[in-house]
């Protein structure tokens, strides 16, 4: 006789508590198929049949059992609560607003060990607040800005139709400019052979042209930088866009190094050749930048 299976030490898996859920679900349906079947409204004070009854005591039953089981699977996580599950992300990314004694050893630990099942319901905001009546005119909340986690397990599930089993927390240290060489104020750039209806971009009053200390690369930099990416045939955006190969640029300025029918101060205007760089447009961050090019930045001014 083949001995059953069991877990010695009675450990609530996963696997149970979906199934403990879909059971809970249907058990919901049916009260409700049979609450429409007995023409009866929901919460009626009235007499109600047996079978309306039968199901609303299995409803009742399920849904207790599935909240046990989901206490006891909480109980068996190292993460306790959703505030503590949301502390130690804070901790992991640095952005703890108070005090902690909680490492970002311990924090990585706590997240890797707790079940995909429950990172989302964590990560949620608290459940037991106090709940206010909304006010009218009051701003609806931004779609956008929801938990970014629980966004990016939900598009995991679409792509594989099922839970993600772990978070991966990658470090990538990347190079910031802090300070840039000023090289003049940015009027425009034009483009070359575009596909949409722009021909180019005229800058307002505080956006700037310059360059990194190896003189090596162009940077655009303050004012106000965003573009209307359907003047350039681009329907449907992605966080990064090419808008087009640059063939000139202008920029107010004033050189003195110069002799005089080469420098002073005016618009200086420069036409690039070929390879020709390319304009790139941060959609996120409504930031535009340079991307490759033959072009060199002497002390005469940019050259190629």
């Amino acid at each position: 006789m083949a001995a059953r299976k069991t877990n010695p030490r009675g450990k609530i898996t996963q696997a149970q508590v979906f199934a403990t859920q879909r059971m809970a679900q249907r058990a919901d349906d049916a009260y409700q198929a049979a609450l429409d079947k007995a023409g009866e409204q929901r919460y009626s004070t009235k007499k109600v049949s047996p079978a309306v009854k039968k199901a609303y005591r299995r409803k009742v039953a399920l849904q207790d059992k599935m909240h046990k089981i989901l206490e006891r699977y909480r109980r068996g996580n190292p993460v306790k609560s959703g505030a503590q599950f949301r502390l130690a992300q804070a901790v992991l990314h640095g952005t703890a607003r108070t005090p902690t004694t909680m490492t970002k050893k311990a924090a990585k630990e706590l997240i890797d060990k707790t079940p995909a099942a429950l990172r989302s319901k964590f990560m949620r905001a608290n459940p037991h607040r106090k709940r206010t009546k909304k006010r009218i005119g009051s701003p609806k909340r931004n779609p956008a800005k929801r938990n970014p986690e629980a966004q990016a397990a939900d598009a995991y599930r679409d792509f594989h139709g099922k839970d993600p089993e772990k978070v991966i927390t990658v470090d990538t240290p990347r190079h910031y400019h802090g300070v840039l060489a000023g090289i003049g104020r940015l009027e425009f750039v034009s483009f070359y052979r575009p596909e949409g209806k722009a021909k180019g971009i005229k800058f307002s009053k505080g956006t700037y042209l310059a360059e990194n200390e190896k003189r090596t690369q162009l940077f655009i930099v303050g004012g106000d930088q965003s573009v209307n990416l359907k003047d350039f045939g681009i329907s449907h955006a992605h966080e990064m866009e090419i808008l087009g190969e640059v063939s000139e640029i202008g920029y107010y300025t004033e050189k003195k190094h110069l002799i005089e029918k080469d420098g002073g101060k005016g618009l200086y205007v420069h036409k690039f050749g070929v390879p020709r760089p390319t304009l790139i447009y941060d959609v996120k961050n409504k930031l535009l930048s340079f991307a490759g090019g033959g072009y060199t930045i002497p002390s005469e001014g940019i050259d190629g």
